[in-house]
C-alpha cells in the first residue's frame, strides 16, 4: 500500500440553532464551521476534527464551541468571548490553552504545517531537526504572531517536532493506521 503525503483538506459541520445563537457576534467563525471549513486534521492525529461540534460550558468562564480534538482527550474549540482558538485540558481548574487569535489564523497554521511536511527523516541529525524547527516557528509567527508565546500550542507542537516525534516515517505509519 503506497501512502500519500498528508494532504489539507476541510471538515463544514451542520447548522446547531445553540451554536448558530452563540456565535452570532462572530461571522468569521460561523462561516468557518457552516460554509469554508475547518482543518480535517493535523499531523500523526495531533489535531482531529470532532464528528460534530458541541458546546462546553465551563462553570464562571465563557462557553468554547468545541470542533476538535487535540491529542487523546484535549478539546480544541472557540471560546464564544473573544473568538479565540484554545484548547481545553480535561482537568476542570485548568484555564484553556491559547492556540490561535482566530478561526481563521488557526486554519491558515494547520494548512502551513500540513504543506511544510516532510519535516526529516528518521534518521536526521538534531542539526536538520533544529533548523526544521526553526522553520516551523518562522511559519507560525508569520501567521500568527500572538501564538508563539512559551508554553502556548503551537511552541508546544514545535518542541514535539524537535523531540523526534514527527518524522516523516512516523507521519506515513499513522496515517497508514488511521487509514487516512
Amino acid at each position: 500500500m503506497n501512502v500519500e503525503a498528508p494532504r489539507f483538506e476541510t471538515r463544514v459541520f451542520a447548522e446547531s440553532p445553540q451554536v448558530v445563537g452563540l456565535i452570532a457576534h462572530l461571522p468569521e467563525v460561523r462561516r468557518a464551521l457552516f460554509e469554508t471549513g475547518i482543518p480535517k486534521g493535523l499531523l500523526g492525529g495531533r489535531y482531529l476534527a470532532d464528528p460534530e461540534l458541541t458546546v462546553l460550558a465551563r462553570e464562571g468562564l465563557a462557553s468554547v464551541v468545541r470542533f476538535g480534538t487535540s491529542g487523546r482527550t484535549d478539546a480544541i474549540g472557540v471560546a464564544v468571548d473573544s473568538g479565540n482558538v484554545v484548547d481545553i485540558i480535561d482537568v476542570p481548574w485548568v484555564p484553556a490553552n491559547f492556540v490561535n487569535t482566530t478561526v481563521g489564523l488557526f486554519t491558515r497554521t494547520v494548512q502551513a504545517l500540513v504543506e511544510r511536511f516532510p519535516y526529516y527523516s528518521k534518521d536526521a541529525e538534531w542539526v536538520e531537526i533544529d533548523s526544521v524547527c526553526v522553520e516551523l516557528r518562522k511559519i507560525i509567527r508569520s501567521i500568527d504572531a500572538g501564538a508563539v508565546m512559551p508554553d502556548y500550542y503551537w511552541p508546544t507542537f514545535v518542541d514535539d517536532v524537535q523531540m523526534g516525534d514527527f518524522s516523516t516515517e512516523d507521519i506515513l505509519m499513522w496515517q497508514r493506521r488511521n487509514a487516512i
